[in-house]
């Protein structure tokens, strides 16, 4: 016979909480995006060309690194895109063969170098020096850049007033991202700046 019922059952245990600084509980937290060198911020007038199509971008960056740019653009070109890139600041130019690798509707587009001509360097390395704050004599041959597209290309705008049609479509992406203006008057006043720099 049993002495007593309790005497044969174990008092059920509470539950354990689970801590919310446990694996369980941090496994979701996405990694630092990683990029193989830091990027500075840096405005230069863009032009990208999809060779194919012949598809022609006016933009602009706002950060720049020896490996990639980001470009602010309202329409950017899907992911893996292959283009001809040309950055132009102060009356000088970087051109560089470049994939799109992020795309942003609406926003923009970062962009990997793929193929940069030796020639062409110096001038990347000069802004990038001149970001770090450091001071790079002139590169050689770098003040009268040659035409970059052969055979009928879209025309590239002055680079006097590549900087200014720069400004002008931040300012406007800036306006239509705050819905101060409609995305059509938007891109309507972006065409007539683009189209006032090829006259």
């Amino acid at each position: 016979m049993w002495k007593n019922f309790n005497d044969f059952v174990t008092p059920s245990q509470p539950p354990k909480r689970r801590d919310s600084g446990s694996k369980a509980g941090t496994s979701t937290a996405q990694p630092p995006e990683r990029r193989r060198s830091p990027r500075a911020p840096f405005t230069a007038g863009v032009i990208a060309v999809e060779p194919r199509s012949q598809t022609e971008i006016a933009a602009h960056t706002t950060d720049l690194s020896s490996c990639g740019c980001y470009l602010d653009t309202m329409n950017p070109l899907p992911e893996r895109t292959e283009i001809d890139l040309q950055l132009t600041k102060s009356g000088k130019s970087f051109r560089a063969k470049a994939r799109v690798v992020h795309c942003q509707p609406g926003v923009g587009m970062g962009l990997l170098f793929t193929e940069i001509a030796p020639e062409e360097r110096p001038m990347l390395e000069r802004w990038l020096a001149e970001l770090r704050g450091e001071s790079v004599p002139e590169p050689q041959g770098a003040a009268n850049p040659e035409p970059w597209i052969d055979a009928s290309p879209p025309k590239i705008p002055n680079p006097a007033r590549t900087d200014e049609q720069a400004a002008i479509e931040e300012l406007v992406s800036l306006l239509m991202r705050k819905h101060v203006v409609t995305e059509d008057e938007g891109e309507a006043i972006l065409r007539r700046v683009r189209l006032s720099t090829e006259l």
